[in-house]
């Protein structure tokens, strides 16, 4: 199935992780960038963090090795809460790469979250993807209220189980992208995707995984 991205937890302070590659699903991987939170002039970890509840994401993909060159800057122009997300990918050079949106489950319009990637250079794919599957959905609904009587019966020991988090992005039909957080890695099923811009929506998806969308997995992350 083409090539894989994933990501790994990160190895020093300061950095939220990195971003690896293989040409095969079991392949040797190749560490690709390091994933580092990119905090404002004067900004703070705390203030990072409160940011974050809101749908905030802020960091940047850098080079393996010394010097760190810079691959790709993500950042946040519109955070309008059930409205949705708008996270923009910008080159080195400052050029913009792409618009990646997340629009959250919003009941009775919209069931599922729902994921867009807008190209704003040249190559790439516009792909549209919802987190998990329709059938998958649907089967969890009749457990809710099973779960939420459990859990005031544990007094707060059952957290629940939650519907897939799964993600595939489509482009003209064809899957182009399908996220898998359970390993923490996306497969890349036909080529073309510009490599800063992939990582970047595999950060952005894991970041939005249940259990880190409030709290990133390390003081670091993102």
């Amino acid at each position: 199935m083409g090539s894989w991205m994933g990501l790994a937890g990160p190895s020093v302070r300061g950095e939220a992780g990195a971003v690896w590659g293989a040409e095969r699903r079991r392949g040797a991987r190749t560490v690709m960038a390091r994933v580092v939170r990119d905090l404002p002039p004067g900004g703070t970890a705390g203030g990072y963090r409160e940011a974050r509840r809101a749908g905030v994401r802020a960091f940047t993909l850098r080079r393996e090795g010394a010097g760190g060159e810079l691959l790709a800057r993500v950042r946040t122009p519109a955070a309008e809460g059930a409205r949705g997300m708008t996270y923009e990918v910008v080159g080195a050079d400052g050029r913009p790469l792409a618009l990646i949106r997340r629009e959250p489950l919003a009941f009775p319009r919209r069931w599922r979250a729902r994921w867009t990637v807008l190209p704003q250079g040249s190559g790439g794919f516009e792909a549209t993807g919802w987190t998990g599957g329709r059938l998958g959905w649907w089967l969890w609904l009749p457990t809710v209220p099973a779960q939420v009587a459990l859990a005031f019966a544990a007094e707060g020991e059952f957290t629940g189980a939650g519907p897939s988090q799964r993600v595939r992005l489509r482009s003209g039909g064809r899957v182009v992208a399908d996220h898998r957080p359970g390993a923490s890695r996306m497969g890349l099923p036909v080529p073309g995707w510009d490599p800063a811009v992939a990582a970047a929506l595999l950060v952005l998806l894991e970041s939005w995984v249940p259990g880190r969308r409030r709290r990133p997995a390390h003081p670091d992350g993102v």
